[in-house]
């Protein structure tokens, strides 16, 4: 059930992040990335989790010269949990 729910609400919230980045709207980068870290806290994927703490930590210090490289880095790691996911449901 977790593994559905995440399915369906991390491209959501992939999306609001990178409209608050394209925005530079630090506070709601770090709200959604903390969210999201908590989505992929669940599934003790390290490295998703590590990438949406720095997503967080990009918010909230406003480190719009990082948010580029951060955002590949975090799309990338819920995309390969995703596949994951996905393939455990199947």
């Amino acid at each position: 059930e977790l593994a559905g729910m995440f399915l369906e609400d991390s491209p959501r919230m992939l999306a609001e992040i990178r409209t608050a980045l394209d925005r530079r709207d630090g506070p709601a980068v770090k709200h959604t990335a903390h969210t999201l870290k908590g989505s992929t806290g669940v599934f003790k994927v390290q490295s998703a989790f590590d990438a949406a703490l720095r997503m967080e930590h990009l918010g909230r210090d406003c480190d719009w010269d990082h948010a580029e490289a951060v955002w590949l880095e975090l799309t990338h790691e819920i995309a390969g949990l995703s596949r994951t996911l996905r393939a455990m449901l199947a």
